[in-house]
């Protein structure tokens, strides 16, 4: 529709604003075409994707940290960017009635973590529609996730890195085991039907058996504590290891296109030669002898011949301007020369007195030299 905003990887579709728009209005729709433009120049789908938590909060969190990734990359290089987001997400904040949340149930942990992560991030406090409802979060956020915010500022280059950091963070926030209780208890409500059947066939006393088995096995046959226990200790190690951070697991670099080192601002690099062992240089006089040097010199000289009077009308045009900036200069309190109006009065009252006169002296004015350039190649 006319209000959506949606992009396909190449184009992107604006809101359409207000007929009657204001600032606010236009630098709301600003901000959607920035945020867009943000995404599609610093995310890769592939990285985000594979890894993506199970879960809908834990997926909420992590798509919406990205997305706070990408902006602040464009808001901390660009002023204007900066300001088109801040009212974009002052419009959002609005519409959703983060303005009117006076408790914390009220309010949703999805944004409140969004909004703080951008805070620490950009350095831009939240905006005035969403502060009450971040202030309400922010005592138990800062206890779970405060060194994980900042771990996350630094990491904003390096979408790998950030996508880790933020799976840690999310797990701090005890939501990355949210969907694994949900596959679970599917996964226990198929194994039990299969065993109904089992115990319609087979007897009871399988059937408990299997129901022992469901009760004290995940869905992938490994208790629910060994796979925390897993997960922690691989995302731990993956965090420590330096090298791993820099170069990226096999995983994460499968088929993920070559990219140049950019840094990605819109400044180019400071160019340089790339090599000079083919580079040569000549005098100018071993490429034309003097005798060639004289009869070129003549051919231009008849050149100008042609364009004298053109010359000497530009010349005296010129030379009117240039009078015309020049300014008068009078030297006073002299004993002859044309009479000061000024001290007439004085004058009349003593015809006698002494240096009552002035005279127009010339002003130091700066030469002015013309070159012509013909270019004959």
């Amino acid at each position: 529709s006319a209000n959506t905003a949606m992009t396909d990887g190449e184009s992107a579709q604006l809101p359409l604003p207000p007929r009657d728009a204001t600032a606010q209005d236009l630098a709301q729709v600003r901000g959607i075409g920035d945020s867009l433009a943000l995404r599609l120049r610093h995310h890769d789908v592939e990285v985000h994707s594979s890894r993506c938590p199970p879960g809908e909060s834990a997926r909420a969190i992590y798509d919406a940290v990205e997305q706070v990734r990408c902006e602040a990359l464009g808001a901390r290089r660009m002023k204007g960017v900066a300001r088109n987001l801040e009212a974009m997400l002052e419009a959002q904040c609005r519409k959703k009635g983060f303005d009117q949340v006076s408790e914390r149930d009220q309010a949703p942990v999805v944004e409140a973590v969004r909004l703080l992560v951008r805070q620490r991030i950009t350095g831009e406090k939240p905006p005035p529609s969403a502060s009450g409802m971040v202030d309400l979060w922010r005592p138990w956020l800062e206890e779970k996730i405060g060194a994980d915010c900042d771990d996350l500022a630094a990491a904003i280059d390096e979408q790998s890195d950030f996508s880790k950091l933020t799976r840690r963070m999310i797990a701090h926030l005890d939501f990355a085991n949210e969907d694994e209780n949900e596959s679970d208890l599917d996964a226990d409500a198929n194994d039990t039907g299969n065993d109904q059947d089992a115990v319609d066939g087979n007897g009871e006393g399988e059937g408990d058996d299997s129901d022992t088995t469901v009760d004290t096995l995940g869905a992938d046959g490994i208790d629910e504590s060994d796979v925390d226990a897993i997960d922690s200790d691989e995302l731990q190690a993956e965090l420590a290891d330096d090298g791993e951070l820099v170069d990226g697991d096999e995983t994460d670099t499968k088929g993920e296109p070559w990219r140049p080192p950019y840094e990605g601002s819109n400044t180019g690099r400071r160019y340089h030669a790339y090599g000079e062992e083919f580079d040569e240089i000549i005098d100018a006089n071993d490429l034309c002898p003097a005798d060639e040097l004289a009869r070129l010199r003549i051919h231009l000289d008849q050149q100008l011949t042609s364009l004298q009077g053109i010359i000497t009308r530009l010349a005296n045009r010129l030379q009117r301007r240039l009078l015309a900036k020049q300014t008068r200069a009078w030297q006073f309190d002299l004993d002859e020369g044309l009479l000061d109006t000024a001290r007439l009065a004085r004058v009349i009252a003593n015809p006698a007195y002494p240096l009552s006169y002035k005279l127009e002296k010339e002003t130091s004015f700066r030469d002015t030299v013309v070159t012509l350039l013909l270019d004959n190649s």
